[in-house]
């Protein structure tokens, strides 16, 4: 499932910006599967987060982000490393977006707001111009905009 700028392209149904990677949400349980697809094509992982909730794979100049999911105590969907973090209940929805003939299952706009938008409470770190201005843009097609 797309998440991320692409998603948020995907949802506004234009390309918004140029893009370093593509960022995807993928259930905890797949990763080893993921992981041996992934080798077999020559892509190799860069990074892994602390919680080993994001990896970040590479080959050549093509980049990879994978932020996995998994189900809490409470039912809840959470990112490892981040269960202060829940994703809001309507983030992974069955429908598809479609952008220049490609259609795909991404993040709802809700999930995307809230990940774009609260990034100094739960990461510490100040809020990237690129996701500022998808926050903006995503709220302006919520208000019909």
């Amino acid at each position: 499932m797309a998440v991320g700028g692409w998603a948020v392209d995907f949802h506004l149904g234009r390309v918004t910006r140029p893009h370093s990677d593509i960022d995807l949400i993928l259930n905890l349980e797949d990763r080893w599967g993921l992981r041996h697809l992934l080798v077999q094509e020559a892509v190799v992982v860069t990074r892994t987060d602390e919680a080993g909730g994001i990896e970040w794979f590479e080959r050549d100049d093509e980049r990879i982000e994978i932020t996995y999911i998994m189900k809490s105590n409470d039912g809840s969907l959470v990112t490892p490393g981040y269960e202060s973090w829940p994703w809001p209940e309507d983030s992974f929805p069955e429908e598809k977006v479609a952008l220049g003939g490609i259609t795909v299952r991404a993040v709802s706009v809700a999930g995307l707001l809230d990940m774009k938008s609260n990034w100094l409470e739960n990461l510490g770190e100040k809020p990237r111009p690129h996701d500022v201005a998808d926050v903006e843009a995503l709220q302006s097609k919520l208000g019909g905009g």
